[in-house]
Parts: structure tokens; sequence; C-alpha cells
């Protein structure tokens, strides 16, 4: 059995927000998306830094490396919402139980490349999206599906066994599957702080989380685009 509220719509919405129960899946989650445009302090759509390995379509090996320069918070749980669904609509996949997230010094650029030395332990990992809501946790490295469709935004939900901060992270996610369609998909990030943190982001979401900036998945029809 599975609830929903429906995600807040219309015209000229800034921000959307969705909230899900899964009675039959380990906890409560909930997501939130951020219709673009959207500003920063009166300042463009904040763009943040990605990087693929294969980013061709139909690829079944791609590795995607979503970078989070650290944005001086306690980051409790990470918010991945599409903002269409087309990635899932024309096939794209994660494998939940193969997402590491990644401490680093340096995130790199196009000339050098990220230093990253360590990992952060996982407590949990969710999807959720058209065919319904998988949850991988992580400690017991055990997966929960429910095929209920989710009506909202899709999204991918990465919580750390405990807040990381004064840092950058890295979210890595391996052996995923491209969509078919050679276009470019935008994703946005939501950043949610322990219990008792006051926010102090420039934009807030309606759950009161951190809405952090988005990245630009490009997918190529070949290798040689």
């Amino acid at each position: 059995m599975m609830s929903w509220k429906r995600p807040l719509s219309g015209l000229g919405a800034a921000l959307v927000t969705t909230s899900l129960l899964l009675t039959a899946l380990p906890r409560s989650t909930s997501a939130q998306g951020i219709l673009p445009p959207f500003r920063f302090g009166g300042q463009p759509i904040r763009s943040l830094p990605f990087s693929i390995d294969r980013p061709v379509k139909s690829e079944r090996n791609a590795r995607y490396y979503f970078k989070v320069p650290d944005p001086d918070i306690p980051m409790s749980r990470f918010t991945i919402t599409e903002v269409t669904d087309n990635f899932v609509q024309k096939g794209g996949q994660w494998k939940l139980d193969n997402l590491e997230m990644r401490i680093c010094s340096s995130l790199g650029n196009a000339l050098q490349k990220a230093k990253c030395e360590s990992t952060a332990p996982l407590k949990q990992v969710t999807f959720c999206g058209p065919r319904g809501c998988e949850v991988y946790d992580a400690v017991n490295q055990t997966t929960r599906k429910d095929d209920t469709p989710y009506e909202g935004l899709p999204y991918l939900e990465v919580e750390p066994l405990e807040p990381v901060q004064d840092t950058n992270v890295m979210i890595v996610l391996s052996e995923v599957i491209n969509p078919r369609s050679a276009v470019d998909y935008q994703f946005n990030l939501a950043i949610e702080t322990p219990t008792g943190i006051r926010n102090r982001c420039e934009v807030i979401t309606t759950l009161g989380h951190c809405a952090v900036g988005t990245w630009i998945v490009s997918i190529q029809n070949s290798r040689f685009d």
C-alpha cells in the first residue's frame, strides 16, 4: 500500500514539492523538485559540475559523477530530482547498489582530475518513478520494491550513514543504463540538513531543504559526436 501527495504544479511555479509515504518500505521519504527556471539571489540558475563516462545513448555501462561543491552546511540527505520524466521514459536506469559517495578535497576541472580521499558509508538509497519505488538498504545490503506508480517527478535520494559537512561530495553511479534519446537531461539537487540545524541557503524548498543547483547530463548519438 502506498500513498502520496501529488506535486504542486502550474505555469510560473518556482518550487514543486512531493511527499511520499512508503508503508511497505523501510522508512518514510520525501523529495522535492525545482522547475526551471529558478534563480539564486537574482542570479541565473546555478550550474553544478558533472562528468560522465560513456555518454552514448542506450549505453548499458555508463558512469555518472554528480559533483557537489561544499555548500557550507551539514548534509544529511541528497535528493536528485529530474526536471521531467524523460530520462526514465526513454529507458534510463540507475543501479542503486552500485552508488558511492566520495569525499573530495577537490572536484577537479577540465584540466585536472578530482581528488577524493575517502567514501562516506551509506544508509539508504531510494529511487521513485513511474514504475514505482525501490529502496536499497546499504547497511544490510537488501533491496525492497513497491510497483505502485509514483506520480511525482522521478527522484533519486541518497542518505549517508552520518551527516557530512565542510567538504566537497561526489555521488558516483556505475553501471547506469543511458536513455535511448541523445538530448540533454536536467537534474536538480536539494540537500536536507539534520534536525535542529538551521538552513542558511539562499533558496529554500517548501519542505525547508536547501536548493543547491542543477546538473545538465548530455547524451550523445555516438562516441564521435
